[in-house]
């Protein structure tokens, strides 16, 4: 009716079945102007409206811009219809949908993409596990090879050195002495005449028929430096090359490295013996040893010389190359590039290293000889030993 608070308007039922009614309310509240519309399903036909209806009726609570949007005849709806009401609702007020939202994506890059950072760890494992085990079989064939091509068996050489128990450090110095004597003024001579010199000391220490046990494995070690030397090729006859060659003279330092194959004496004597025979002090032992210096440009040599008679391990002789990429190359080092490696293991090592342009005490020669990047008679320590003999 008009000027009234309220108007009614009642809904017609379907069936007389029917128990409940909607009556739909509108309410107006003069005191804060707000509209609510209110459906209130009531037991009964077309009962009056009691009064405290309107006496209990209070300013409508503040209520979120969901629970406005809710029609409250769609609320008593099946709970299957409710939640699908409520999911299509948080769809249309989500973030993403919301045209209102200028801001980026949510979206996170590592997770969309799991599945491909996944993958790609398992391809960069695999990759270097391959790459790794390519370098370890480029150096082991490169260390075959130096195997292959060596003159001497390690098991040869400890032949030699147990056949020749009496070789001892005095014997060496005494060969020494009567070949100085014998070539006063010569750094080098024939291997003929070094060898009659050697077999003239050893018959008057120890009988005429005494000498060198195992000799043939000396001459061998003499005969392939010949052949790199002179270029011998397989079709050549190694014995016209030796003949013809028999008038070559060979360093006494190296013929005096060759015949310490075998020595039959600790490695810190041979080692002293070796460092005298590069002062050219003939292994004679005057207590000024440990004073004595020698020059780095002597030490190469000798290195180069225990290098030609396979007094190196294999594995010590194997360098890197600049080449890492794809995969790790390898090369046999050269004398001079293995005594530059073996400087760098003694510092890292903590070890006296001279400066550039000093000469090197027995203790310096020492060091570099059992340092792991020349590992002489497989004795070697530091950072790389294991690997290296």
């Amino acid at each position: 009716m008009p000027g009234s608070a309220a108007t009614r308007v009642v809904s017609q039922p379907c069936s007389r079945e029917r128990l409940f009614r909607s009556v739909r309310y509108n309410i107006t509240s003069t005191s804060s102007r707000n509209y609510t519309t209110l459906n209130i399903p009531f037991r009964g036909h077309d009962k009056p409206l009691q009064n405290t209806i309107f006496t209990n009726l209070r300013a409508p609570r503040p209520q979120s811009s969901l629970a406005n949007n809710i029609n409250p005849i769609e609320a008593l709806q099946t709970p299957h219809q409710s939640r699908t009401f409520s999911s299509k609702e948080k769809s249309s007020k989500s973030p993403r949908n919301d045209p209102q939202n200028t801001g980026g994506d949510d979206s996170n890059l590592f997770l969309d993409n799991i599945g491909k950072v996944f993958l790609g760890a398992i391809a960069t494992v695999v990759l270097l596990l391959v790459r790794s085990s390519k370098g370890t079989t480029n150096r082991e064939n490169k260390r075959i090879e130096v195997e292959t091509k060596s003159l001497l068996d390690p098991l040869e050489i400890d032949d030699l050195r147990l056949a020749n128990e009496e070789f001892s450090e005095d014997v060496f110095r005494t060969i020494y002495k009567n070949v100085r004597d014998a070539f006063p003024s010569k750094d080098a001579v024939r291997y003929l005449d070094f060898v009659s010199v050697v077999v003239q000391t050893m018959r008057e220490l120890f009988g005429e028929e005494y000498t060198v046990q195992f000799g043939h494995l000396i001459d061998r070690v003499i005969i392939g430096v010949m052949e790199k030397d002179g270029g011998v090729g397989d079709d050549d006859n190694v014995g016209d090359v030796i003949n013809d060659r028999t008038e070559d003279e060979l360093p006494l330092s190296f013929l005096f490295a060759v015949l310490s194959l075998a020595l039959n004496s600790p490695v810190s004597l041979r080692v002293e013996l070796l460092y005298n025979v590069l002062n050219d002090r003939g292994g004679i032992d005057d207590g000024n040893a440990s004073t004595a210096i020698v020059l780095k440009d002597d030490i190469v040599k000798m290195v180069d010389y225990l290098q030609k008679s396979c007094q190196l391990p294999s594995g010590a002789q194997i360098l890197e190359t600049q080449e890492k990429y794809p995969i790790q190359t390898y090369k046999v080092g050269t004398a001079k590039e293995l005594v530059a490696k073996a400087h760098d293991d003694l510092i890292e090592v903590g070890r006296h290293v001279p400066e550039e342009g000093k000469g090197y005490s027995l203790e310096d020669f020492n060091n570099l000889l059992r340092s792991s990047y020349i590992c002489a008679w497989g004795e070697c320590y530091g950072p790389n030993s294991l690997k290296k003999k």
